[in-house]
C-alpha cells in the first residue's frame, strides 16, 4: 500500500498546518518514513471552515521557488510530488514544474482539465464529488448505501478518460469518502463494500484521514489508523493521510 502524506499550506485545514518557513523541514523529516508521495494543497476543503481562496491567493502560496525546493528534495529521495487543486488556472501554473501528480477533488470535470492531463502525461487523482468543494449538507442520495452508484461512476469516468486518450496507468480513482457528497453512514458502508470498487482494474485511493465519519466515533488518529489497516488488507493501492509520524510508526510494527 502506498501512502500520500498530506501537506496543507493553509490555516483552516483539518490536519497539521504548514507554511513556507517550516514545510521544507517537515518534508525532510518525512523521508525516513518511506512514503510514496507528498500531496500539497494550498486551498483547504475543510467543510467546517470552508473559506475559498482567490486564484491569486492560491498561486501565491504555491510559489515556484518553494515548489522547486520541494520537488528537488522529494525526487532526490524517490518521493513523488502531487499538487492538490481543483482550479484549472492553478493546474496550468504548476504543470510546467516537474510535479508528478495532479489531485483534483472535482474529478477532472471539464474538457479543459482532461486535455491538460492528456498533454502533460501526468498522473491524475480523479475523485468522485457531487459538489464544488466539501459539504456537510449536500449529499448524493438519501440511501444508506451508495457503493453501487460510486462503482458505476468509477467505471464511466475511467472510460471517459481513456476515450480522451489518457492512459490507464495515469488514472488513480478516489471514491471521495467523507464530506464529498456522502454522509457518515454512506461513508462507512462504502468502506464495508470496498471490494466491489476494488474489482475495477484501476489504481484506487481512499482519503479517509480525519474525516467527519472518523471523528464522530473516537480519536481521529487511532480510528484513521484502524481504517488504514483495513484498507491495506483490502489491497487498496493508495491512502492519503495526515499524521505520518504516528501512522507509519504504528503500521511498521504491525506489518
Amino acid at each position: 500500500m502506498n501512502i500520500l502524506a498530506i501537506i496543507n499550506i493553509t490555516n483552516n485545514s483539518l490536519g497539521i498546518k504548514k507554511n513556507k518557513n517550516n514545510i521544507i523541514f517537515y518534508i525532510k523529516k518525512l523521508i525516513q518514513y518511506k512514503i510514496t508521495a507528498i500531496d500539497i494543497g494550498a486551498q483547504a476543503t475543510n467543510p467546517l471552515n470552508p473559506r475559498q481562496l482567490l486564484d491569486k491567493e492560491e498561486k501565491k502560496r504555491l510559489n515556484k521557488n518553494l515548489l522547486k525546493k520541494i520537488i528537488k528534495i522529494c525526487h532526490k529521495n524517490n518521493i513523488l510530488v502531487s499538487i492538490d487543486t481543483y482550479r484549472i488556472y492553478i493546474m496550468k501554473y504548476i504543470i510546467k514544474e516537474n510535479i508528478d501528480i495532479i489531485n483534483d477533488i472535482q474529478g477532472f470535470n471539464s474538457n479543459e482539465k482532461i486535455n491538460l492531463l492528456l498533454k502533460s502525461k501526468k498522473t491524475g487523482i480523479v475523485m468522485h464529488n457531487i459538489a464544488t468543494v466539501a459539504s456537510l449538507s449536500n449529499f448524493m442520495s438519501t440511501k444508506d448505501d451508495v457503493t453501487t452508484d460510486i462503482y458505476h461512476w468509477c467505471i464511466n469516468k475511467k472510460q471517459e478518460l481513456i476515450n480522451s486518450g489518457i492512459e490507464s496507468d495515469q488514472i488513480i480513482l478516489d471514491i471521495g469518502i467523507g464530506a464529498y457528497g456522502k454522509n457518515n453512514t454512506q461513508s462507512w458502508n462504502l468502506l464495508k463494500s470496498i471490494d466491489l470498487i476494488r474489482k475495477i482494474n484501476t489504481k484506487l485511493l481512499v482519503g479517509h484521514s480525519y474525516k467527519g465519519f472518523i471523528r464522530e466515533i473516537g480519536d481521529k488518529d487511532n480510528i484513521t489508523i484502524i481504517v488504514s489497516i483495513y484498507l491495506k488488507e483490502k489491497n487498496i493501492d493508495f491512502i492519503r493521510v495526515h499524521n505520518i509520524e504516528y501512522h507509519r510508526k504504528f503500521i511498521k510494527y504491525n506489518y
